[in-house]
């Protein structure tokens, strides 16, 4: 039964998800990391702010996530997806006899659950206690990234399409003096003969330019290069010709690059405790 409730509960949030959004202008690729911080069990104070460092240590979670992708379920020999708990369609996966994965785990992260481009794994952080940290990568063509970020920033839309939202409202703007830093209470409507939770929680989000990436054009150039005769292959002229048709080679080739700009927008929340906002 909890399988089935979890399931139901990760397609239908995909669902609203992809009829929220039909622009097919770019592709939207995201990675949440919920993290246990082992430094502290209780919330913290409000005033505590988000800082620039946590939030650009984070620039790397769509590589780390990609590794991950690699390495824990990926045939090592054929290079296509292995099976985590069942199959989808729009997936090629491996058909090899003995294929499995270079590691069967990442510094303790295990492949946990797949939908149509999501894939979750999850790591124990409390050894027996059954508490476990998630981490998840999706890619969805559709959706601009922009956008995706505007929806979780947007705490009246979220009412609207969560029916799961019993209540949210801003308690602070700019928390801290800080630009894009906000603390929030949110209320979660929990099934009958069990009383709601809700949580206090500072958020920070940032838009990050991230180094351009050089593309290949996928047109060809139909430019001629200078041929070498193979009967000049040992003399000194076909040496200094030789690099030059290397050089020749290589400027065309950066000619045929284009560089693209990507933009990453993290979005980080912690729990905190606010004296004017009591638990309820």
């Amino acid at each position: 039964m909890r399988r089935c409730r979890r399931e139901r509960a990760v397609r239908e949030v995909l669902q609203c998800f992809k009829q929220a959004f039909l622009r097919p202008r770019r592709t939207l690729i995201m990675s949440v990391a919920a993290a246990y911080n082992s430094r502290s069990e209780e919330s913290s104070d409000c005033d505590v702010g988000i800082t620039d460092d946590e939030m650009e240590g984070l620039l790397t979670e769509l590589d780390t996530a990609k590794n991950l992708l690699k390495s824990t379920i990926q045939c090592k020999r054929c290079g296509k997806r292995l099976v985590i708990d069942k199959k989808q369609a729009t997936v090629q996966y491996c058909d090899c006899k003995d294929g499995h994965p270079a590691e069967k785990s990442i510094d303790g992260w295990v492949p946990f659950m797949e939908a149509e481009d999501v894939i979750i794994w999850r790591k124990e952080y409390k050894t027996g206690q059954g508490l476990y940290a998630y981490k998840v990568y999706g890619r969805y063509p559709e959706v601009n990234a922009r956008d995706f970020a505007a929806v979780q920033l947007d705490g009246a839309y979220r009412r609207a399409w969560d029916a799961a939202v019993a209540a949210l409202a801003v308690v602070q703007r700019s928390a801290n003096g800080v630009q894009g830093q906000t603390v929030l209470h949110w209320e979660v409507l929990w099934p009958r003969l069990f009383a709601n939770r809700d949580y206090v929680y500072i958020r920070r989000h940032k838009e990050f330019d991230v180094h351009n990436e050089p593309l290949t054009r996928t047109d060809k150039a139909n430019v001629d290069s200078p041929k070498l005769n193979p009967n000049e292959m040992t003399s000194v002229h076909a040496k200094a010709k030789r690099k030059a048709m290397e050089n020749y080679e290589r400027e065309r080739e950066d000619s045929r690059r284009e560089f693209v700009d990507n933009k990453v927008y993290i979005i980080v929340s912690r729990s905190c405790e606010r004296p004017d906002v009591p638990e309820t």
